[in-house]
């Protein structure tokens, strides 16, 4: 109760300012994907952690997540037509697949 008290406090304190109303804009605004409006913007440290890294590593999974890869989607295509043991192992398949992308994505996206 103590964390969501102090948050609740953090937040209003964030949005008595001016400058604290256009920091959280620009957060939502990159959470969401919408165009920053303000050129200065700077994400905040919160609690130690540095927003801008976290966006980083978000943008990673969100891409490790998609399902756009024809390897992926032809293996999940046979899935239905194999036994439950070797189903687990395509999931295992599918999901070193997706950890091969990894050092290429955090290369393009310099973290």
């Amino acid at each position: 109760m103590d964390n969501i008290d102090s948050a609740i406090s953090k937040l209003q304190s964030m949005l008595s300012t001016e400058e604290g109303k256009k920091d959280l804009e620009g957060m939502i605004n990159s959470f969401t994907g919408g165009e920053q409006k303000s050129e200065n913007f700077s994400i905040p440290n919160i609690n130690g952690i540095d927003m801008g890294s976290m966006m980083k590593v978000k943008k990673v999974i969100d891409t490790l997540q998609n399902n756009n890869d024809p390897r992926s989607q032809l293996l999940l295509s046979l899935k239905p037509y194999l036994s439950p043991a070797r189903g687990a192992r395509l999931d295992t398949a599918i999901r070193i697949l997706n950890i091969g992308k990894l050092p290429v994505l955090i290369k393009n996206i310099k973290i």
